[in-house]
């Protein structure tokens, strides 16, 4: 890594340790920090190891992002790793569990917010689902090539 980065005259270490990280190459991670990265470029790559489920990355990367940098995008940090997490949580309940806001309260907060979110998110998702169905109707009901809603079958009495 140092004649990639020293040798090499790399003006940008983010790309290669993000790779590290997904990657789950702690050895590497560990060899970036230790060359002084930015506190965002620390932040970035906790939010790549959470999203990629890679616990252990995180877990050391942690403390090494300052805690105003953590409690100034918190909710940016776990709306990153749930979305890009490709359906495992691992991540989120990691952040979660470790408190890394260091604050219950705020890590309290923080989810509950997020859980208002989700809350609002699948009420109007289901909304939009049941106003289709009233729109469409409900029994008897058949999907047609090409049509933005179910289209009744021809023989359906309901309506």
């Amino acid at each position: 890594m140092e004649c990639l980065v020293e040798e090499g005259n790399a003006t940008a270490v983010l790309g290669p340790m993000m790779i590290a990280v997904e990657r789950g190459c702690v050895p590497v991670v560990e060899w970036f920090v230790q060359r002084d990265c930015l506190d965002m470029e620390i932040c970035l790559a906790l939010m790549a190891a959470t999203s990629s489920s890679q616990v252990d990355i995180a877990e050391y990367l942690l403390p090494h992002v300052p805690q105003h940098v953590l409690s100034a995008i918190s909710i940016e940090i776990l709306e990153a790793t749930s979305e890009r997490s490709g359906g495992s949580l691992d991540g989120v309940v990691f952040l979660l569990r470790s408190d890394f806001l260091g604050d219950p309260t705020a890590t309290t907060q923080l989810l509950t917010a997020l859980l208002d979110l989700l809350k609002t998110l699948l009420l109007l998702t289901s909304r939009l689902f049941f106003k289709r169905m009233v729109r469409c109707g409900f029994f008897g009901w058949t999907e047609t090539r090409g049509s933005t809603c179910l289209e009744p079958r021809a023989d359906c009495k309901m309506g």
